[in-house]
């Protein structure tokens, strides 16, 4: 499938949108990782985000309008892990939950982890992690 198109200029009713299964990866993946994201590209719309230079609201609304009106079937998620920017792709991809599935990779060393909407929910949370790390679960 393919495409490689920033999120924000795609149209949200595309057709290639519609059943589709829709990768979201941080841009400086394809620096990094290139191989990885063509591997998550396969059989996805995968488009681009730079949450360095975009705000949370945009990509919001951008993923908010995709998934009601452009009808894919599923959200992936993939970033690098660490990176405060990046992390809130997965924030803006979680609001979605209710609406589509989604699921959430991070890349860490060359490795790829999945990561549960659990986890993603405490990383919004700081007491939370505190908590964790204070007394486990």
């Amino acid at each position: 499938m393919g495409c490689d198109k920033a999120l924000l200029r795609v149209s949200v009713t595309h057709p290639m949108l519609r059943n589709a299964s829709v990768l979201v990866y941080s841009v400086c993946m394809r620096d990094w990782y290139p191989e990885i994201v063509e591997q998550f590209s396969t059989n996805r719309v995968a488009l681009w985000a730079c949450m360095e230079e975009w705000h949370i609201s945009q990509v919001v609304a951008k993923l908010y309008n995709i998934v009601t009106r452009g009808g894919p079937r599923e959200l992936v998620v993939l970033t690098m892990d660490g990176s405060p920017h990046c992390l809130q792709l997965h924030f803006a991809a979680e609001m979605l939950r209710d609406r589509i599935p989604v699921r959430h990779y991070v890349v860490e060393k060359g490795a790829v982890v999945e990561v549960s909407p659990e986890a993603v929910k405490a990383a919004r949370h700081l007491h939370r992690v505190q908590h964790l790390l204070q007394h486990g679960k």
